[in-house]
């Protein structure tokens, strides 16, 4: 057991060790060795270095700590630093310091929090150079331990170089691409005498975009010593995972492809840089289009072999398959240098058009979720640039080609389409376009030119006494197809929307001659645009909010990109063909389901009536047990129906009322019709109004007023079958009313009229003494004017205000009076008749003066 004294000592001792480990480090200034040091590390780079500050450390493990470390680049590459960081940390090995010889086990870049993190710049010269190049090579012929090595030797051994958090740029000559890696963790060592072994993992970004899901790169393997670069041998495995792949379209082009999906790329590099043996692999997990939501998982992959000669710059061999080789790319591009020489051949061999369909569905939007397909594809095409035809070319074929969905109903049968890949070499030059030489440019560059995809014409089915004819072309920029035969219009819209195309939702049926054009883009998923013209014979449609269907005898569709113009309109809503409408209709296209979609209309007919429109339009008066075998929905519509435009009618029924040649403009939305100048020939006289009737309550209601002219009185009494009244009759007036019936409508009126009855007579209506000669016998009254202001209500008129300029004087007039009954009042100074009965056989009798009197309101 040591004594009391030599444990204080023992004490004392560590104390003192501590006091060096804390305080000495930080007394002791390395500056006057700075420059060696800077100038040590300048000779082992062959580039310039410099140092802001130097520090020594001691714990945990000794070491040098340098701030401010740059390392400078070749002029001939950049003017910017190499590599920058704000601090290394050099730690010496242990065993090295008991032999007084000082080695380096670790060198760390390290990015601490708060500043800027390392960075290191990698540039490509115009030359194909690369400014690593000459620091590898340096590496590469200086003799050096293993960095493992456990026991020292009289060579230094290699450290080991590690950073973690930095970031790697790239340059392409003068230019700073938007290219980079950030948090960047590397580590390099020798890992023997003669190779090096590296690990490298970053994130991709672009220093112009906010990038999240890019994905992680992982570069693994070793780096032989070799006497020249070209010679040095290298296994290296790269690696991209966890990449969405809209994040890395954006990466790549700038902004986002509207694809998605998660990617992963594997590849393997074996040999030297004069000749590389390439593999590797790649796919894409759940693969769709941005707006397209799938229930399954669709995966494309793919696995590639390729040889790389560098002497050359040729890469041979080029081997990449898909699909248990029903897929296959070989070829050669030779002068990667450039300009590039490609020679490429694509095989499609037995490929199922079941997934080609898959692929389709996650590809493009509105297809249905159900649509899938029989038969195969056979296919070859091949890509030269080095020849005298340079170009694409290739066909291929489909093989018992079959579509099947619920939407199309009836299967889709295609047999065997034939296609021819070429190039558009004539029509490119009629059109006077400038191009490159074709040997300089690459497959991408060829479709700009021209390349196009064209298909045999063949057969389509659509319900018409035979098949209808498709010509389609395919090009790099969009594509075009042409149909043309007869069809049935329900199939066609089945057809249609099987095919991802818009095409109306109510129920029609019938026959129709095609004539039209589909063409789309490919770039920023812009739908197709069909154009083109479809005759229509024998139609039946159930319209929105209409509830009879209507029979179109004929009528000529245009459709147009933004527009359909329908022509020589012939339509009827009875199957008899009674009151035809004739005109045209314009219809929008692609507007929003959520919205009213438009229909503008010039239309004719000879008569209709209150209670037919009633009968059209009341929901109440729904009875189509049928509707549903036509695809329509008696529920869904009226509210996303909106028509306006002009209307003309031979004669229009207003229960006894009979409008002739009435001309308005019309509006009619959610149920609602709104008619606006009004125009009509009625009771021989001229009407001037507003009027709308609202069909979306179970009882209709209508509304409105105007003006009449020169209305014909004998005409109005005509209506009861009785000459009760001449004269003409002019007037405002307003009315409401509702019912399904002309009694109802009657019953329910309630409005005010001004009206002004000139040059009359009432020849059931005698008055003793107006205008009688004693010795003369009675005569009927007779009236120069009798005007006023009426209220109708309770089927009855209200006399307010009004006055009859009769032979004798002025008659004020009050009471009510309807076609049934009379009560009226007619006084005149101090005398007055009450009239009662009817219109058709009124009695006459005298007031008294006191009666008089009260109805003067005296």
């Amino acid at each position: 057991m040591p004594s009391r004294h030599s444990l204080r000592t023992i004490i004392a001792a560590l104390l003192a060790v501590l006091a060096l480990v804390v305080f000495v480090p930080p007394l002791i200034k390395l500056s006057s060795f700075r420059k060696s040091i800077v100038e040590s590390i300048s000779g082992a780079l062959g580039r310039p270095v410099s140092v802001r500050e130097i520090s020594l450390r001691l714990f945990p493990q000794p070491g040098f700590t340098f701030e401010g470390f740059v390392v400078q680049d070749d002029p001939a590459f950049s003017a910017e630093p190499l590599l920058r960081a704000e601090q290394v940390t050099a730690s010496l090995r242990w065993s090295s310091l008991w032999r007084w010889r000082p080695e380096i086990g670790t060198l760390t870049l390290e990015s601490p929090t708060g500043m800027q993190p390392w960075s290191l710049n990698v540039v490509r010269r115009q030359d194909g150079r690369w400014n690593l190049q000459s620091l590898l090579l340096r590496a590469s012929q200086t003799s050096a331990a293993p960095t493992g090595k456990t026991r020292p030797e009289a060579r230094l051994r290699f450290p080991y170089l590690e950073g973690e958090g930095g970031r790697i740029n790239f340059k392409s000559g003068m230019e700073k691409k938007a290219y980079a890696l950030s948090e960047a963790d590397f580590a390099l060592w020798l890992a023997s005498e003669n190779e090096w072994s590296l690990r490298l993992s970053a994130r991709p970004m672009r220093t112009d975009a906010n990038l999240t899901d890019t994905g992680i790169v992982q570069i693994n393997g070793a780096i032989g010593r070799a006497a020249a670069l070209d010679e040095t041998p290298l296994r290296l495995r790269v690696s991209l995972r966890g990449s969405q792949l809209g994040q890395l379209s954006r990466l790549v082009y700038g902004r986002d492809r509207g694809w998605r999906g998660s990617v992963a790329v594997q590849a393997e590099l074996a040999g030297t840089p004069r000749d590389l043996k390439l593999t590797g692999s790649g796919s894409i997990d759940d693969f769709r289009r941005y707006d397209i939501i799938t229930p399954d998982n669709l995966r494309l992959a793919t696995t590639c072999t390729a040889e790389y000669h560098g002497p050359a710059q040729e890469l041979s061999h080029i081997d990449c398959r898909a699909r248990n080789d029903e897929l296959a790319m070989r070829g050669r591009i030779a002068n990667l240098a450039g300009p590039p020489q490609y020679e490429l051949a694509m095989v499609v061999k037995q490929a199922p058009m079941a997934e080609l369909t898959r692929l389709a569905r996650h590809a493009k939007f509105a297809l249905p979720p159900d649509l899938t397909a029989a038969g195969i594809l056979d296919a070859e095409f091949a890509y030269r640039n080095a020849s005298a035809q340079p170009g694409w070319t290739g066909e291929g074929t489909t093989s018992d080609f079959v579509l099947r969905s619920g939407v199309l109903g009836k299967e889709l049968e295609l047999g065997s389409i034939s296609f021819e890949l070429a190039q558009e070499r004539a029509k490119a030059e009629a059109r006077g376009k400038h191009r490159r030489n074709a040997r300089n440019v690459g497959p991408a560059d060829a479709g700009n030119q021209g390349v196009r995809l064209t298909l045999a014409p063949f057969a389509l089915p659509l319900g018409g006494p035979g098949p209808a004819t498709v010509r389609a072309s395919i090009s790099a920029k969009g594509y075009e197809v042409a149909v043309e035969g007869d069809a049935e219009l329900q199939r066609v819209f089945h057809v249609a929307r099987g095919l991802g195309l818009r095409a109306p939702a109510f129920g029609v049926s019938g026959n129709t001659r095609l004539d039209l054009q589909i063409a789309g883009a490919w770039s920023g998923f812009t739908p197709p645009v069909s154009t083109g013209s479809m005759q229509l014979h024998n139609v039946t449609a159930l319209l929105p909010g209409v509830n009879a269907p209507a029979h179109v005898h004929a009528a000529n569709a245009v459709l147009l990109p933004d527009q359909v113009r329908v022509e020589n309109l012939s339509a009827a809503f009875s199957s008899s063909g009674r009151n035809p409408i004739e005109g045209s209709l314009l219809l929008a296209r692609d507007c929003d389901p959520a919205q009213p979609c438009a229909v503008q209309f010039d239309l004719h007919t000879g008569e209709i009536s209150l209670a037919e429109l009633n009968r059209l339009l009341n929901p109440q008066m729904q009875r189509l047990p049928w509707y549903r075998l036509l695809g329509g929905n008696p529920a869904a519509g009226p509210a996303k129906f909106e028509a306006r435009g002009r209307i003309r009618v031979d004669r229009a029924g207003l229960g006894s009322l009979e409008l002739q040649h009435l001309l308005a403009q019309a509006e009619f939305r959610g149920r609602k019709l709104q008619l606006h100048q009004v125009q009509a020939n009625l009771l021989g006289g001229k009407l001037h109004a507003e009027w709308s009737a609202d069909f979306s309550a179970d009882v209709p209601h209508y509304s409105g007023g105007g003006t009449v002219e020169h209305i014909d009185l004998l005409h109005v009494a005509a209506l009861t079958h009785d000459a009760w009244a001449t004269g003409t009759g002019s007037g405002s007036f307003k009315l409401e009313m509702a019912g399904r019936s002309a009694a109802e409508l009657a019953q329910s009126a309630e409005g005010d009229l001004n009206f002004d009855w000139q040059n009359g007579a009432l020849p059931h209506l005698v008055l003793a003494g107006a205008g009688n000669t004693p010795r003369a016998a009675p005569a009927p009254l007779r009236l120069k004017r009798f005007s006023g202001h009426a209220v109708l209500r309770d089927r009855q008129l209200e006399f307010q205000q009004s006055k009859i300029e009769a032979a004798d004087g002025i008659y004020r007039v009050s009471g009510d009076a309807s076609l049934g009954r009379l009560e009226l009042k007619l006084t005149r100074n101090s005398h007055g008749y009450m009239v009662s009965g009817t219109v058709e056989k009124p009695t006459v009798a005298p007031l008294s003066e006191a009666e008089t009197q009260a109805a003067l309101g005296k």
